[in-house]
């Protein structure tokens, strides 16, 4: 997961920078730094966001994969890189 899918997320869920890194069981700090590329984030941290936004329903889709994702209701948004962050609500 990169920077940008994270804060894409965490945009789609409505989420504050505090209430994502109550989730995650981090600091608000690590947070920022990681979606402002200010630090290189511990992969068992990234990990942790990761799995936290996807038991909120988000999937992610990386710039070089071709899977659709084919749901009825869905926000998605598109990254630069070509990678993209949907939000899945039943």
């Amino acid at each position: 997961m990169t920077p940008a899918q994270c804060s894409a997320a965490r945009s789609l869920l409505r989420w504050s920078v505090d209430k994502l890194a109550a989730r995650v069981g981090v600091s608000p700090t690590t947070i920022r730094n990681f979606e402002g590329g200010r630090t290189k984030t511990q992969p068992l941290v990234v990990k942790g966001l990761r799995d936290t936004f996807v038991s909120a329903g988000v999937v992610f889709k990386e710039a070089a994969s071709d899977k659709q994702i084919s749901f009825a209701k869905v926000t998605k948004i598109e990254l630069e890189d070509g990678s993209s962050v949907a939000l899945i609500r039943d």
